[in-house]
């Protein structure tokens, strides 16, 4: 089955490779008879993809020229944004009041939403009376309301509509607007009743019934004004295909569908990306955005956490300070090698625990009084992590400290002779016992310290391994508690969450690492009595 699909993709991409040579080829020799002809035998999606490769934008032209007009909007909104706004400044005026001819109000304003200021007044200019009625009601509503992307024409059915009445009256009206499956019943006032399913009317027995007596009472139906995140929601809960939208006297005004909302949850997933990230969401797409429109939009998490980037280096400035003093300067040379382990995964694991709770806030899974349950589960979950991790890390960092210790001139301070002879005597002493001659690690004199390099390094494993434990933990813990604070008091846990965890755990991360990793050794030089080391 695999072999023959592969083969069906191969066979169809020399397929589309001949039929976009045959386009290329007509096109060179002005054969528009061809081109039509290619261009009505084969379906849109396969037309554009060629196009798209091509960038003929001339070729794009006959093309349109030669379709059918019911098949005009889906080849246009076939192709990328990008190439939809280039082929917009290159169509000619007759084709693009063509195009707009067959396409209802909202995708009209669909299109504004991508073009320049020239462009728009142009493509309203070309648009009919109708159309830019409609349009000067959707654009009354802001982007960000369910109102800016309503369906305004719609058939609406009276409720006093005989149902035979109703066919009539949607035969006559077919081509005058958009009509799904299901439709709105309204009074006389344009308030919605009911709904009606089209079936439900065509295969009725008893075709004296007004419409009123069989529509359904149970619809959805939300304000134009809403946000649209709320319509998101709605479908979510409901299982409806079509909302009205109503106005502020609850007369409608349009209606959203399943399919209206389908690009508007990919954009705000886009933008719960871009806040998790500390991105500000951008006014208009990236293609269409000017390079200074991202920078600010990237600009300033980058410098808030730039400057809060100085209490992490606070943190390492003052113990490798008090390294030196404990140490020697010891825990510097074995640990500040091991920093960015710390601060990654003190970053990733709290960032998939964070990913995790948003998730489910956004799908309403969640609630602010989920926080303790949630809390005990992620502690058990972070400590079976952290434990794996720690082991993994253990075993990889032991094997990497013996094919490459830690150089020699950063564990000393005065090379003596003795010294160097005892980590030469060391240093083809096998694996097993390097752990049973821990005591050479911390062989040193007053006058001039060396230690055993592969040693250095378990110890520096063994150190970060049981700080990666600890600061899994907290990290889990803390991509639990901050979305759940963000939620309470910012509604929106992705708008700050990942910003707060990097600042956060940067610096609680490398705190405990410094901590456990400079006591640890200094309790151990303390213990053995090692001299050298400045109490």
């Amino acid at each position: 089955m695999l072999f023959r699909n592969k083969k069906h993709y191969l066979e169809r991409d020399k397929y589309t490779d001949q039929l976009s040579a045959k386009l290329s080829r007509a096109f060179e020799l002005k054969n528009y008879a061809s081109i039509r002809e290619l261009s009505r035998a084969h379906s849109v999606t396969t037309l554009v993809s060629i196009l798209e490769k091509l960038s003929n934008y001339e070729l794009v032209n006959i093309i349109f020229l030669a379709l059918d007009e019911d098949r005009l909007e889906d080849f246009f909104f076939s192709f990328s944004e990008a190439n939809r706004l280039t082929i917009l400044n290159n169509i000619r005026p007759a084709l693009l009041s063509k195009l707009l001819s067959q396409l209802q109000p909202d995708k009209v304003a669909e299109i504004l939403s991508i073009v320049d200021s020239n462009l728009s007044k142009k493509i309203i200019y070309l648009s009919s009376p109708q159309q830019r009625k409609e349009l000067n009601l959707i654009s009354s509503f802001s982007h960000s309301q369910v109102g800016s992307i309503m369906n305004t024409s719609i058939l609406t059915i009276p409720e006093s509509f005989k149902i035979s009445d109703a066919l009539s009256y949607i035969k006559k009206k077919r081509n005058k607007f958009d009509i799904g499956e299901e439709l709105f019943v309204v009074n006389l006032k344009q308030e919605v009743v009911g709904s009606v399913n089209i079936q439900t009317l065509f295969f009725s027995t008893r075709s004296s019934l007004s419409v009123g007596e069989v529509a359904e009472k149970d619809y959805i139906s939300i304000s134009a004004r809403e946000q649209i995140g709320e319509a998101i929601d709605l479908f979510q809960k409901f299982p409806f295909t079509s909302a009205a939208v109503l106005n502020e006297k609850n007369q409608i005004l349009g209606v959203i569908t399943s399919k209206d909302i389908l690009p508007e949850i990919v954009d705000e997933s886009m933008e719960d990306v871009y806040r998790f990230y500390g991105i500000v969401n951008l006014q208009h797409s990236y293609i269409k955005s000017t390079p200074w429109e991202v920078v600010r939009s990237r600009l300033f998490w980058l410098i808030v956490l730039l400057f809060a980037t100085t209490l992490t280096t606070l943190i390492i400035d003052k113990f490798e300070n008090l390294g030196v003093k404990w140490t020697s300067g010891l825990s510097s040379a074995i640990l500040v090698p091991l920093i960015p382990l710390i601060t990654d995964m003190c970053g990733n694991s709290g960032s998939q625990t964070a990913t995790s709770i948003i998730q489910s806030f956004a799908s309403n899974e969640l609630t602010a009084k989920d926080l303790w349950p949630v809390a005990k589960k992620e502690l058990k979950i972070s400590v079976m992590v952290g434990g794996i991790v720690s082991v993994v890390n253990f075993v990889r960092l032991l094997v990497y400290f013996t094919i490459f210790p830690i150089e020699t001139n950063k564990l000393k301070n005065q090379t003596t002779t003795q010294t160097t002879n005892l980590v030469q005597s060391t240093s083809f002493v096998p694996f097993s016992e390097q752990f049973r001659n821990l005591s050479l690690f911390f062989n040193a004199s007053k006058n001039g310290d060396q230690y055993n390099p592969k040693v250095a390094g378990y110890v520096g494993a063994a150190i970060s391994s049981l700080a990666l434990f600890v600061v899994i933990i907290l990290s889990k813990l803390m991509g639990v508690f901050i979305p759940f604070v963000a939620h309470k008091f910012f509604k929106d846990p992705a708008s700050m969450t990942t910003p707060a965890l990097t600042t956060i755990l940067d610096a609680v991360g490398t705190l405990i690492f410094f901590s456990m990793g400079v006591g640890i050794i200094y309790l151990s030089l303390d213990a053995l009595k090692i001299h050298g080391v400045s109490q």
